[in-house]
């Protein structure tokens, strides 16, 4: 496992490479959704009392900032518990991914096999 961590630390680096259509001007995106998603139970709180402060913003991008807000929330209630690691939270993420991962690379290789 040792071994395979720098090969997945670089696949997600480069991961980032793809093609992505622009964000518009102003609409909070996925970093936004991980800040928003770990003040989420500070904000909630100060949502009771002003009309200001919302829990989920918007505008935002979408898909990827409802993940990040996601994962924001998750690592948020895992430092409250106090069993935040983030060894193991990048451990379930690839435990998580690595089926989709392997299937979509296997699909990949055997259609470039078959074309050329």
């Amino acid at each position: 496992m040792a071994r395979l961590a720098p090969l997945l630390v670089l696949l997600a680096f480069l991961s980032g490479c793809a093609a992505q259509p622009a964000a518009d001007p102003g609409v909070r995106g996925f970093f936004w959704g991980i800040w928003d998603g770990a003040v989420a139970p500070i904000a909630f709180i100060v949502s009771l009392f002003s009309d200001h402060v919302r829990i989920y913003a918007y505008p935002n991008s979408g898909l990827w900032y409802d993940f990040g807000f996601l994962i924001g929330l998750q690592i948020s209630r895992q430092l409250e518990k106090g069993t935040f690691s983030l060894a193991e939270f990048y451990k379930r993420r690839v435990i998580r991914l690595m089926p989709a991962f392997t299937a979509s690379l296997l699909a990949t290789l055997l259609g470039a096999y078959l074309i050329y």
